[in-house]
């Protein structure tokens, strides 16, 4: 599962540094007929095959029947 974490910048005086926050950029999917969507990160997929691939193994156990 993918983790969500805000997109903040870190406070003045913090120990994190600003290049050790990503832009996620989190899509909701859906797909017809199956009650529950899925929430990604399309910065986690460098191609639309790759997140392609994703999105049916997300649903691959709704597909199946």
């Amino acid at each position: 599962m993918v983790s969500e974490l805000p997109n903040k910048t870190p406070e003045e005086g913090s120990s994190l540094k600003p290049d050790s926050f990503r832009n996620d950029l989190f899509v909701k999917i859906n797909m017809e007929g199956v009650p529950i969507g899925r929430k990604i990160n399309l910065n986690a997929y460098d191609s639309y095959e790759k997140l392609s691939v994703a999105i049916d193994e997300l649903f691959r156990g709704f597909l199946a029947g």
